[in-house]
């Protein structure tokens, strides 16, 4: 049972601001080097490394949505087993949610 693929869905405001997010931290990753040539070693450092793990994370999250809109639409070409886990367990937190909706109203 596949879903209808063909339809383009509209990319979502926050998946937008992830990836402006991901590039501005790209570009403080490089420039760096500016910082240690000036000196401020222990500043270009941090620098370094806060742009890392946001760049990282966002990455790890746009992946993520790609993942989790393709599996959506049943049209996974593989599985990645630590985007499964994180599917699985949001998918079940959801279901709970709306159980919890439906007994309350």
């Amino acid at each position: 049972m596949s879903k209808d693929t063909t339809k383009a869905k509209p990319i979502s405001l926050t998946y937008w601001l992830v990836f402006l997010v991901s590039v501005i931290s790209l570009s403080q990753f490089f420039s760096t080097d500016e910082l240690y040539a000036a000196g401020e070693n222990y500043k270009a450092t941090l620098v370094l490394i806060v742009s890392s793990i946001v760049f990282a994370s966002s990455v790890l999250y746009m992946t993520y949505k790609i993942y989790s809109e393709e599996k959506d639409k049943d049209n996974l070409r593989a599985t990645f087993a630590p985007y499964e886990k994180i599917y699985e367990f949001l998918r079940e937190r959801s279901n709970s949610k709306k159980d919890l909706d439906l007994n309350n109203g």
